[in-house]
C-alpha cells in the first residue's frame, strides 16, 4: 500500500495529546455538550484517519473548523488582553493570513477573463475540449483530474477508476466486491477488456505513486502501444486509442 499510517499516527496523536493538557487544566470541560460534540467530531475525524492509514494534507481540512474552535475556546481568556493591547497587529496578522487565498481569487478573475468562466483547472478543461469536439467519451479514463467524470455526466469505465489511486488500492477492493482482487488484474481489464476510448493523464507525469513500478510500467507500456497523444490541454495529456 502507498499509506502512510506514520503521519496519521502522529497527527492524532498530537491533536489527542493537546486534548489531554486542555482537559486535564481545566482549559476544556466535557460537561459542556458543544465541547463534547465538537470533541467527538474530531475524534471522528482522527479514526477515518487511523482507520485509512492516510492523512494526507487535503483531509486535514475536515479537521480545521472543530479544532480550531476547541483552541480558541481553550486560549482564549488568556489571549483576549493580548489581543486588545495589540489590537491592530492582531488584524493586520489576520488580513495576512488567508493571502494564499487571496492569490487564487486573482487566478480565478483571470481565467475568467482569459476564459469567460470561473470553472477553472484540468477537470473543466479538458470536458471543454472533448465536448467542442465531439469526441468519445463513454467509458473515458482519467487518471488525473477525474472530476472530468462528473462535468461529462459518465461513470468511470470500472468502480476502482472513481478515484484513479483507487486502481491499485487492493486493500479497498474487498468493500465494493470488486470481481477482481489484485492492482494488475484490475489495470489488465480496464486496458484490455473495457479499452476506453480516451485517457487522460498527467502530463509528462507518473500514473501512480512511484511505488507502483509494475502499475506504472504496465499503464506506460499499453498506451504507447495502442494509443497515440491527440493534445495537451493545460497540465493534461489527452490520448485517443488507436483503430485497430
Amino acid at each position: 500500500s502507498d499509506s502512510s499510517p506514520v503521519s496519521a499516527w502522529g497527527i492524532s496523536l498530537l491533536v489527542l495529546g493537546v486534548f489531554f493538557w486542555a482537559f486535564r487544566s481545566g482549559k476544556l470541560a466535557l460537561k459542556q455538550k458543544e465541547t463534547l460534540l465538537l470533541f467527538l467530531s474530531i475524534l471522528g475525524i482522527l479514526w477515518t484517519f487511523i482507520h485509512s492509514g492516510r492523512a494526507n494534507s487535503h483531509y486535514l481540512i475536515q479537521l480545521y473548523p472543530p479544532l480550531l474552535v476547541l483552541l480558541a475556546t481553550a486560549i482564549g481568556s488568556r489571549l483576549a488582553p493580548v489581543v486588545q493591547r495589540y489590537r491592530w497587529a492582531v488584524l493586520g496578522i489576520l488580513l495576512l493570513l488567508p493571502v494564499e487565498s487571496y492569490k487564487e481569487y486573482v487566478d480565478v478573475l483571470k481565467y475568467r477573463g482569459e476564459r469567460g468562466t470561473f470553472f477553472n483547472g484540468e477537470g473543466f478543461s479538458v470536458p471543454a475540449y472533448l465536448t467542442e469536439r465531439n469526441l468519445p467519451t463513454h467509458n473515458i479514463l482519467f487518471t488525473g483530474y477525474h472530476i472530468g467524470y462528473w462535468v461529462l455526466d459518465e461513470y468511470p469505465p470500472v468502480k476502482a477508476a472513481t478515484h484513479p489511486s483507487n486502481l491499485c488500492r487492493e486493500e479497498m477492493f474487498p468493500y465494493y466486491n470488486a470481481p477482481r482482487l489484485t492492482a494488475m488484474d484490475e489495470l489488465k481489464h480496464l486496458m484490455e477488456v473495457v479499452q476506453p476510448p480516451i485517457v487522460v493523464t498527467r502530463h509528462e507525469r507518473r500514473i501512480f505513486d512511484k511505488a507502483k513500478a509494475r502499475e506504472n510500467a504496465y499503464m506506460d507500456s499499453i498506451i504507447t502501444a495502442q494509443y497515440q497523444l491527440e493534445d495537451v490541454v493545460d497540465k493534461a495529456a489527452i490520448f485517443l486509442r488507436r483503430k485497430p
